[in-house]
C-alpha cells in the first residue's frame, strides 16, 4: 500500500480531503432519508389526526353525516 503511494505521489491532504467529501456526502444521503422518512410519518399522523376530528364532528353532529342517506330511493341517472 505504502508503494502504491510512492508511485503514484499522491499526497496525504488530497487523501484526507477526498475521504472529508466522501463523509459528507454519506451524511447528506443520511439526512435526506431522515428527512423523507419522518415527512411520510408527519403525513400519516396528520390523516389520523383528520380522520379523528372528522369522526367526531360526525358523532356529534348527526345530521352532518347524513344519516338518512341509505333510507332515500336510488334515482336513475
Amino acid at each position: 500500500m505504502i508503494e502504491w503511494f510512492k508511485k503514484y505521489h499522491i499526497p496525504i491532504d488530497t487523501m484526507g480531503g477526498i475521504i472529508a467529501t466522501g463523509i459528507t456526502i454519506g451524511a447528506f444521503v443520511i439526512a435526506y432519508g431522515q428527512y423523507v422518512t419522518q415527512s411520510k410519518i408527519e403525513n400519516e399522523r396528520q390523516a389520523k389526526q383528520a380522520y379523528y376530528d372528522f369522526m367526531e364532528i360526525s358523532m356529534n353532529n348527526p345530521l352532518y353525516s347524513k344519516p338518512g342517506l341509505r333510507d332515500e330511493p336510488l334515482t336513475d341517472l
